[in-house]
């Protein structure tokens, strides 16, 4: 699965059905991987694969993808109320 781009991972992610003990274990993951793939989803970085090392992703042009990923979530977690 670590060959999949974000935007495929997201959709097979989805799909997954546990039952039982194993959806009790997974819940949490399941719900937290199913978040982070969203966000990157939202902000235009769907089509980046999951095995790519963020170093080389920051040298492939000029707009750093991650950076901005990691910079849109910081706004946005100062941006909600608590």
């Amino acid at each position: 699965m670590t060959n999949l781009p974000v935007q495929e991972f997201a959709a097979t992610l989805a799909k997954i059905k546990l039952l039982g003990r194993e959806r009790e274990i997974a819940r949490d993951l399941i719900a937290e991987l199913g978040s982070r793939t969203e966000f990157l989803c939202d902000v235009g970085l769907g089509y980046l694969q999951l095995n790519r090392a963020a170093d080389i992703i920051g040298r492939r042009g000029s707009a750093d993808p991650a950076g901005r990923a990691a910079g849109l979530q910081s706004a946005g977690r100062m941006l909600r109320p608590r």
